[in-house]
């Protein structure tokens, strides 16, 4: 081909345009000069102004709540980087360390860190910071009394144990073994400040559905003690109906309300304490995600039957089989959430608390969606999770 014809396939190319704007600043930072006059002349206050935070971290060191909330204020503020080395030192000295739980109950799940993960997913915004604490310690606090139901306890201090829920009261303290009364103590004790912190925001009312659902909770954990303690094999039907409040979910989403102060009024605990259909669902995938995921493992330590095996014994099913019905029992669930959280008819519903229950079932499928219990066996998935969030985060 000649150079000419070369030359006229060239020019007959018809290139494509997106009319991209041009810049928005102009030559406004490149005629920016840095007046390092002005920055040397604020280092000295800048130094100043260092000192007396650090002065400041001092002073509430004997204040653990104070404490923590200046290092809360901090981090928002993108300024933490200045005090690291205060705020390890703080934090060795803490929200919660004293107690030493994981010595005092070694036969429980050591899960701290893990239940402010779960925290954070269901509460990310900085303003919900008393929401997020008070979650974890309901997290963490619901773990033991759950691994004491399951693992630890005989029927018989179960019973006791439960009793004593019900009454919700120190002088049930003496009654229970001594294991039991360093779980009750604590619980009773964590509740009492949460309603101290509360009353200042004329919301003490909150606890009280809070101790409710606490007791909901329990009476479903003896359910199941009994069935494993007599050898009961229940109804599918039977087993859900309990098993949507043992999953944990109902209680700890209302505990988790309490932290957020007059968002949420009379009548919206009251919507979730009738247990709405979004509520319903949620803890019915809770309820089936764990069981899917961890029944095996619960029946080698021995374990109340889990929904897998009423399900194989009630239709004389397959393990795979059950799990494939239970998948799409989550499926459908899911769905229901979105619809109750987000139709028209929720509209008198504030916001806020509908996105607790999106919140709390979207993190179910964080931790449970990998074939495995991540909350129990947490130096798996959950782990490289953690580190991705709170040691390993994207630069500034």
């Amino acid at each position: 081909m000649s150079t000419e014809s070369e030359g006229s396939s060239r020019a007959q190319i018809v290139r494509r345009s997106a009319n991209f704007h041009p810049t928005v600043w102009g030559d406004y930072f490149l005629n920016y000069t840095c007046d390092h006059v002005a920055i040397h002349g604020c280092a000295d206050e800048i130094k100043k102004l260092k000192e007396e935070v650090r002065g400041i971290l001092k002073e509430v060191g004997n204040e653990p709540s104070e404490q923590l909330n200046l290092i809360d204020a901090l981090q928002r503020l993108g300024i933490s980087y200045h005090f690291e080395t205060e705020i390890e030192k703080a934090m060795k000295q803490v929200w919660w360390k004293d107690l030493d739980l994981a010595s005092k109950l070694p036969f429980t799940r050591d899960r701290l860190v893990e239940s402010y993960f779960w925290s954070i997913g269901a509460y990310f915004e900085p303003s919900y910071s008393l929401a997020r604490a008070f979650l974890t310690k309901a997290t963490i606090l619901t773990s033991i009394v759950d691994d004491i139901f399951d693992v630890y306890g005989t029927i018989e201090e179960l019973k006791l144990f439960a009793g004593a829920f019900e009454r919700w009261d120190a002088s049930c303290i003496d009654l229970l073994p001594g294991y039991m009364k360093i779980c009750y103590q604590v619980i009773l004790g964590e509740f009492e400040k949460m309603e101290e912190v509360m009353e200042k925001e004329g919301c003490c009312y909150h606890v009280h559905y809070a101790k409710e659902a606490m007791k909901d909770l329990v009476r479903a954990y003896l359910v199941e003690a009994k069935w494993y303690s007599e050898g009961q094999m229940p109804r599918l039907d039977e087993y859900i109906s309990n098993g949507l409040v043992s999953s944990a979910y109902y209680s700890l989403i209302i505990a988790s309300l309490v932290g957020m102060g007059n968002i949420i009024s009379k009548e919206g605990f009251e919507w979730v304490m009738d247990v709405p259909k979004p509520l319903r669902s949620s803890s019915l995938i809770a309820r089936l995600f764990n069981d899917v995921t961890s029944h095996q493992f619960e029946q080698r330590r021995g374990h109340v039957a889990s929904a897998v095996e009423c399900y194989m014994e009630e239709y004389g099913a397959s393990e795979q089989e059950a799990c494939r019905e239970f998948s799409k029992m989550i499926e459908e669930a899911w769905k229901d959430v979105n619809e109750g959280c987000y139709a028209p008819s929720t509209t008198s519903v504030p916001r806020p608390l509908l996105m607790r229950i999106v919140n709390f079932t979207r993190m179910l499928f964080l931790i449970y969606n990998y074939d495995e219990d991540s909350y129990t066996h947490s130096e798996t998935r959950l782990k490289e999770n953690v580190e991705l969030l709170f040691i390993n985060p994207v630069d500034p």
